[in-house]
């Protein structure tokens, strides 16, 4: 099987519904940004802060390559990462995109519970935390609307739904 990646705006749950997949199918899963982590042996958020944004994306086409090379295996991006260079179209040519779409109110619900964690938005309030998503999330549509498919995350508040959205996507994509 060709690498299946997940794109979309951060809080879509890429990350949870990999979780779900995995226990339930046993298929590998690779979260870019636990992988980038690995490699640069520091966090995002340090590396960032020593080196800059553009040297971060750097990395991470460098390691969206390496995994693109792979089989078998569901790949969670970053929510930039189809966004810089030509990374959608590596991903598009080397398997199949799936943009991992949410409301913005539900974005928001799983953001505003884990701001603490992101410090992009960790100081914004409520309503500087909705703006944020919504034109961010303007933005980014270009880029994520060029998925090969469109599979909707927003049921994935407990554990029977992640599991009902986990074999809806097996279904749709893995069998």
């Amino acid at each position: 099987m060709k690498p299946i990646f997940l794109i979309g705006f951060p809080g879509c749950g890429k990350s949870t519904l990999c979780r779900s997949i995995q226990r339930l199918k046993g298929i590998d899963v690779i979260d870019l940004d636990d992988y980038i982590v690995e490699a640069i042996g520091m966090s995002i958020r340090e590396y960032f802060a020593a080196h800059g944004e553009n040297a971060f994306r750097k990395i991470e086409r460098e390691k969206l390559i390496e995994v693109a090379n792979r089989q078998d295996i569901i790949v969670a991006c970053g929510g930039g990462a189809p966004c810089h260079f030509d990374n959608i179209d590596i991903m598009n040519r080397a398997g199949v995109t799936i943009w991992l779409d949410a409301p913005v109110s539900i974005l928001f619900s799983r953001l505003a519970r884990g701001r603490h964690k992101r410090p992009l938005i960790a100081a914004m309030n409520d309503e500087q935390l909705t703006d944020y998503i919504t034109n961010t999330l303007k933005e980014r549509s270009k880029f994520y609307s060029q998925a090969q498919h469109v599979f909707s995350s927003a049921l994935l508040e407990s554990e029977q739904e992640r599991d009902e959205t986990a074999k809806r996507f097996i279904d749709s994509f893995l069998t």
